[in-house]
């Protein structure tokens, strides 16, 4: 179902703070790209037809041509919306991988963990921004550089407990993982931090809230689709083995788990966007 926000014309987005109100929501999309950041409790979005976990500090992209709905959220869930008219998002994002959000529908879930110290300083800037409503040129303003800090905070997420003091092995650990995709067993990654395993597998899980394979993973997909936005016309193979994946197999089975699709069909889709893009 197609939704209509109502917006005021000359306001050229929306931002708003969302409070769990205990009623069903129903499966919607509309014109305007959509970021939801996270501030308490936990929910789930059904979006292309899986089931994505929400917890504090998560950040989640919603595009024009997908469907979503927000479900099993808890009486504590609170949460920012944010809304960009197409104009905006034009205008805004016309650079590197920022150019990502002008897109319909981006083939997979866009979906980070924030570090406390990200999604508080994104808090601030949503609290300043909705407050200026009643100043559409200062509030259209305030939107275009919140679009482009939660996307950069959404591209270079960092690992940090909500306490503010990480521990010097998972900074490392993090960091490794980041960039160094070669870098790819517990016990190597604990060897390289000095920590042991069972204690670095741990800690990181306490503070980041990730497992030390979730993050691993999703950073061998960020690089994944980074390769892909920037247009290479690599093999799924090398590019699965250059993003830090140790085979096919293992890259086949966790895209599917964390896209929907298989890789060559996300291929095919992309492929397609692309040709009907350049009509």
């Amino acid at each position: 179902m197609k939704e209509r926000l109502r917006i005021a014309p000359d306001l050229q987005g929306q931002v708003w703070r969302y409070l769990n109100p205990g009623w069903r929501h129903f499966m919607h999309r509309h014109t305007e790209l959509e970021f939801n950041l996270v501030r308490d409790g936990s929910a789930q979005y059904l979006l292309a037809g899986r089931r994505y976990d929400l917890a504090r500090n998560d950040l989640v992209w919603l595009f024009p041509r997908q469907e979503h709905l927000l479900t099993d959220a808890t009486p504590d869930f609170k949460m920012w919306i944010a809304v960009f008219r197409p104009a905006l998002v034009e205008r805004a994002a016309r650079e590197g991988t920022s150019r990502t959000l002008r897109r319909g529908d981006p083939g997979c879930a866009l979906l980070a963990h924030l570090s406390a110290l990200q999604a508080g300083r994104l808090d601030v800037l949503l609290t300043e921004v909705e407050s200026s409503q009643d100043e559409p040129e200062r509030f259209n303003l305030g939107l275009a550089f919140l679009l482009r800090t939660a996307w950069s905070a959404f591209s270079k997420p960092q690992s940090t407990p909500e306490g503010g003091f990480v521990h010097r092995a998972v900074q490392h650990a993090a960091r490794l993982l980041r960039e160094c995709p070669e870098v790819s067993s517990l016990e190597e990654l604990a060897r390289e931090v000095h920590v042991s395993p069972s204690h670095l597998s741990r800690l990181f899980r306490e503070q980041t809230g990730l497992s030390l394979s979730e993050y691993r993973n999703r950073q061998r997909m960020a690089r994944f689709l980074s390769s892909c936005d920037r247009g290479r016309e690599t093999r799924l193979l090398d590019a699965a083995l250059q993003a830090g994946f140790g085979s096919y197999a293992q890259f086949h089975r966790v895209f599917r788990r964390m896209v929907g699709l298989s890789p060559m069909a996300y291929r095919r889709s992309r492929a397609g966007h692309n040709l009907r893009s350049a009509r």
